[in-house]
C-alpha cells in the first residue's frame, strides 16, 4: 500500500489475515463486479454506465467516504441503488474513517470536525 506520496519508501506491506479459505464459495461466480476507483474529472455518464453493466461495485472513495459534489456522479450512484444494485464504499487511505458525502474541499469530515468548522462550512442544500 502506498503510505506517503513523498517519501523515498513510499509503500509498505499491510498485515494480512492468513485464516483458512472458506470451504464454501460466498457468491454467485456470475455476477458482474468490479472495484472503481472515483476520481476528480470521472464523467457521471461514464460511472453511469459501468454502474448499469455490473451487479455490484466496490467504490473507492475520497479519505473520509466523500465524493464529488457532482450531480451526474450523484444520480448514477442514486439510480444504481435504486435499481438493486450493491455498492460499498472503502476509503482510498490508509488509516481513519468514513462519513459518506459528498466532497467539499477544506472542509474536516467525520466525527472529530468541529462546531467551528461546520459553521464555516455549511452543508450546501
Amino acid at each position: 500500500m502506498k503510505h506517503d506520496s513523498h517519501a523515498r519508501d513510499a509503500f509498505r506491506a499491510q498485515p494480512q489475515d492468513h485464516g483458512p479459505a472458506p470451504k464454501t464459495r460466498r457468491f454467485d461466480p456470475a455476477r458482474r463486479l468490479a472495484v472503481l476507483t472515483l476520481s476528480p474529472g470521472l464523467p457521471g455518464a461514464a460511472l453511469a454506465a459501468m454502474l448499469q453493466a455490473l451487479d455490484g461495485a466496490v467504490l473507492r472513495v475520497f479519505g473520509a467516504g466523500t465524493v464529488m459534489n457532482d450531480p451526474a456522479i450523484l444520480a448514477a450512484l442514486r439510480d444504481a441503488v435504486a435499481t438493486g444494485k450493491r455498492l460499498r464504499a472503502v476509503s482510498q487511505c490508509e488509516a481513519g474513517g468514513l462519513a459518506p458525502g459528498p466532497m467539499r474541499p477544506g472542509r474536516r469530515c467525520g466525527p472529530r470536525a468541529s462546531k467551528t468548522a461546520a459553521r464555516k462550512h455549511p452543508r450546501r442544500r
